[in-house]
């Protein structure tokens, strides 16, 4: 479970997440947004998450500038799950 938000970037709600603790972000995504079963994984995964985006900080920060957010609240589409809304 090491680091394991870190590598699971998902565009699933409307909201923005940054490249710089982008780990830690979906800790709280999934926290706020998940089921009781991701939340409680992810209330465990966060110091490790942490610690992975401190580690990849260097990193990240040049993403960030250069590329922007992972997720922008603008970019995030919504899959239709099968249904054409008809």
């Amino acid at each position: 479970m090491f680091g394991g938000a870190t590598a699971d970037i998902e565009s699933d709600c409307n909201y923005t997440i940054p490249c710089v603790y982008s780990g830690v972000a979906n800790d709280f995504r999934f926290v706020r947004h998940g089921t009781r079963r991701l939340a409680a994984a992810s209330v465990i995964d966060l110091p490790f998450s942490f610690a992975a985006d401190t580690v990849l900080l260097p990193y990240t920060i040049v993403r960030q500038v250069t590329n922007g957010d992972l997720v922008d609240k603008v970019a995030v589409v919504m899959p239709d799950n099968g249904r054409d809304g008809k």
